[in-house]
Parts: C-alpha cells; structure tokens; sequence
C-alpha cells in the first residue's frame, strides 16, 4: 500500500484533493521533493478539517490550494491531522439505526451511589470510584471497551452495575445526534487485570443490544460479539514514535540523559529549538512536536497512535529508509 493510500482508506475524499494538488503542482511547474509533498498533503487534511466542520472533506475547494499552501498551518496542524483522520478511523454510518428513546435517556441519567454523572458537548460520562486512584497517578493497565450496541431499556443500568462490580474508572456515551454515526458509540474504560471475568459479563449484557459489527477500528482487536477492545496508549509507545523520526545520535539526548537534570533540561531545549528552526525536514518537526505534546497524555486513542504510526512511515519512506531496519540498529 502506497504512502497516501494508507490514509485515503480513511479518507477518500482526500484522494480528489491530492489529484487537484498534482495538477497545480504540473500547471506551474513547481518541483517538490517527496517530503515536501507528503507535508504538503497534511497541510491540505489540516486545512480542509479546519474549513469544514461537517467532516465533508469532499467540499474543501476554497481557499484556494496555493493560497493554504502559502500560509502553511499553524503549528496545531499535526492535531487535526492525527484527530480528524482518527475520527474517521472510527466513524461509519449504521445499518440497523436506532431511536435513542426518553425513557432510555432518563435511565441513563438515574443516579446510583458513588456514580457521578458529568454531560459534556460531545460525550456523556459516568465515572465510577475507581477513577479517583487512577487520577491520582497510580499505575495501571487500562483496558478500553467500545460497544456496537442499540440504547435500550435496562443496558445503562447494567453497565453502571458492572463497572461497579469490577471497579472500571468510567464509561461514556456519544451524544443522540452522533450515536448512529459510531461504532463506537459506548466506551469503557477498566483496569486490565480482571478483563476475563469482566469481559465475560459484558458480553452476556451486550448480546440482547448488538449492532451489525462486521466493521473494523485501527488499533482494536474487534470480537465479534458487539465488543472492540484495545489496550490505552502508554507514554513509552508514545516515546518510540517521537525516536523514530530521529536519527540515533538526535535520540541520545533524550534516551542517554546527562546526570545535571538542569543541564538536561537545556540540552533537551536547544535540540527541540534547533529542530524547529531548520525548514529543511518540515515533516519531522510538525510530527516531532505533536508527539512531544501528547507523549504522557494517558488518553490518546488506538486510531490517534495508528495514524501517528502511518505518518511515521510515510515520512520514512519519503526518505527512502526501512522504519524497521532503523529501530534495529537504534536497539
């Protein structure tokens, strides 16, 4: 599969997009390195996510392609990238639609002991006891849940119960408008360690709400059964994917620290400042920085680390280097 092909299984509208990019680049006889394409092309997912807030990607005509290109994205553009082609990693109108009842609803919003309920925009969560030690830093290994499932009667109260029984920190449910539109529309978050026994019960609760779910999500190991589950991101995979846009000696300054942690500091701060200045690798440092921001967030999703992962090796092999053969030598 080709660098843009990766992304375009995702985002074919991208590849009407990438055609009137090649014309433009043929009509003023502009050459372009393979990098500087392949920036280009993120530039061009940023903006169109940015000029459409209906995710229609199909309709970014206007502002003109030279003239995005001219003012390149803003730093932020590596998050739209990663967030907008994760969300379409996970978004697939439903077959078997289903009405999200009143009744469902005030189910929903029932109140149990230690459930605290929190709406916000997009999402509604019930988070759980649990929570509170895993807010506080303590180390564990988060397991995540999404649920193709109908809202109906009895399912939230069921979920409430269960996480309760097997202390999950929390689960959310995508808004009414939306929860057609997901396969995901249910996410659990739990602590890996009694995933057998609780994965058991769940798909016991799961089985009379199930959705067609013949689809598949990057990053989740899909069931079968109603249920797509994936492991949370940790900081060290996160960590990897930033050495990997590095040579071994750029690598060194984080993963062979000096023993003055101010004088690390400022080693850590020169190299990322040297990064940003040089215009040559405009890939490496927008990715760089992105990973940078987002290296301990606990929260990053499977399809936002699989996206990552792809733009990782596109810009690998618009260097015309083996990502794998890298990381073996850098071992």
């Amino acid at each position: 599969m080709g660098i843009y092909d990766s992304f375009e299984q995702y985002l074919p509208e991208m590849k009407e997009v990438r055609e009137r990019y090649g014309l433009y680049l043929k009509e003023n006889n502009l050459p372009k390195t393979a990098e500087e394409k392949l920036f280009d092309y993120l530039v061009l997912i940023a903006a169109a996510y940015h000029f459409n807030k209906e995710i229609r990607v199909i309709e970014f005509t206007e502002p003109n392609i030279a003239d995005t290109l001219q003012k390149p994205a803003s730093s932020d553009f590596m998050y739209k990238v990663v967030n907008f082609t994760a969300q379409k990693m996970r978004y697939r109108e439903m077959d078997d639609k289903t009405e999200f009842l009143s009744s469902v609803m005030n189910e929903l919003y029932t109140k149990k002991n230690n459930v605290e309920i929190d709406t916000q925009e997009d999402w509604i969560y019930k988070k759980f006891p649990a929570l509170n030690e895993y807010g506080m830093g303590k180390e564990m290994n988060v397991v995540r849940y999404a649920l193709n499932v109908k809202p109906g009667m009895g399912l939230f109260n069921k979920l409430d119960d269960l996480c309760l029984k097997y202390d999950a920190f929390n689960y959310k449910i995508i808004n009414r408008k939306q929860y057609n539109q997901r396969t995901d529309p249910i996410i659990i978050y739990a602590n890996k360690d009694n995933q057998k026994e609780m994965l058991a019960e769940l798909e016991n609760i799961v089985s009379p709400y199930r959705r067609k779910d013949e689809y598949d999500m990057a990053g989740y190991q899909n069931l079968g059964n109603g249920i797509y589950i994936a492991d949370e991101i940790k900081g060290e995979k996160m960590k990897q994917l930033k050495y990997d846009v590095l040579t071994k000696e750029e690598a060194e300054v984080f993963t062979c620290p000096l023993e003055d942690e101010r004088e690390q500091d400022k080693r850590e701060s020169d190299f990322t400042r040297c990064l940003r200045e040089n215009k040559t690798n405009p890939v490496k440092v927008a990715f760089f920085n992105w990973v940078r921001y987002h290296q301990y967030d606990s929260a990053v999703s499977s399809a936002q680390y699989q996206v990552a992962k792809m733009i990782v090796e596109a810009y690998h092999k618009t260097q015309g280097n083996n990502l794998n053969m890298i990381r073996a030598k850098q071992m």
